[in-house]
């Protein structure tokens, strides 16, 4: 198997970490915003837990500056679960007057889509429905709806941040999930055949050599490159593009991977469409999407390599991963 380079996986972290790093601070955003309004409205008690929460997102963002991804992420559950009990707090106190402070809940499986799997996502739900019921069944012994109660057009400016807020998150949230998507299927990796020792006679070791070098340089640029995601990418354009010709890109393939071309480029986008799968990208994309986004244009065309490469089609491909 050929993985995914070492400069793909840098550039995903990468991608990663800003997302988490451009939370935190959309999350301070927010934050002053809602410090301004409780300020208004003459909610100190309030006011000083949005302090609070700009304090914390500001040591986060600065103590996990110099840290890779892959350091980051072991917390991000514990950091979500101490933004839980805040918005635990808020809901509890004011969901009867809006229930619109339970969209906050969903904002946190929703976003953790592109950083953990599926089942950790499943987790997330079922905590969530958890805190929403707690949060409608517990009575309010404390008396806290009573001391910190709001007025009508309290409620009203604290509905319209809250509308405001979550909408910038929404779209903040796509917008990253689309680029992090974007990354992965340009990245998925490729599946080589095992090379099947048979030596020409006449085939000389400096040909050899010279059909291994041109096949390391043909992976590096589809690695980088991505052009099997073009439907019309052909043979002739990768052989221009490394400055050789049709002949010798078709024997070096050959040479390496006992196959053509066309099955090549195929595994490639085959591949590509397992990770979307692999992913769980499959409810949230159309099967037509994901095969016209990697360079197949006709379904049957589809079907029909990808039960070539992996010996089922589609269809019980999904149903097999929806089981595992």
């Amino acid at each position: 198997m050929i993985t995914l380079k070492n400069e793909q996986s840098i550039t995903l972290d990468r991608q990663l970490k800003k997302y988490i790093v451009s939370f935190l601070y959309s999350s301070m955003a927010i934050h002053i915003l809602y410090l301004l309004l409780y300020s208004y409205i003459g909610k100190n008690t309030f006011a000083f837990t949005e302090v609070i929460g700009m304090v914390i997102n500001l040591f986060i963002i600065i103590y996990i500056d110099k840290l890779e991804f892959s350091a980051i992420k072991p917390f991000i559950n514990a950091y979500l679960l101490l933004l839980s009990f805040l918005l635990y707090f808020f809901a509890f106190i004011y969901w009867k007057e809006t229930p619109i402070a339970f969209l906050w809940y969903f904002m946190i499986p929703f976003g953790l889509k592109k950083i953990f799997d599926f089942r950790i996502i499943m987790y997330w739900s079922v905590y969530i429905a958890v805190l929403i019921l707690l949060t409608i069944i517990i009575p309010d012994f404390w008396g806290l709806r009573t001391a910190y109660a709001f007025s009508p057009e309290d409620m009203s400016y604290i509905n319209l941040a809250t509308f405001i807020s979550v909408l910038y998150l929404m779209i903040f949230i796509l917008y990253f999930n689309h680029k992090i998507s974007l990354l992965r299927l340009a990245h998925a990796p490729i599946i080589k055949k095992e090379k099947v020792e048979c030596k020409s006679p006449n085939k000389t070791e400096p040909e050899e050599e010279l059909y291994s070098e041109l096949y390391q340089q043909i992976l590096i640029y589809i690695d980088e490159k991505k052009p099997f995601l073009n439907a019309d990418f052909t043979i002739s354009e990768l052989a221009v593009s490394l400055n050789s010709n049709i002949t010798y890109i078709s024997k070096s393939i050959n040479a390496n991977t006992g196959n053509n071309f066309s099955t090549l480029i195929n595994t490639y986008r085959i591949n590509t469409v397992k990770k979307l799968i692999r992913e769980e990208d499959y409810n949230k994309y159309t099967l037509m999407y994901m095969y016209t986004s990697v360079g197949f244009k006709h379904q049957s065309t589809f079907n029909k390599v990808f039960k070539q490469i992996e010996g089922i089609t589609p269809t019980q491909y999904i149903e097999k991963m929806k089981k595992e």
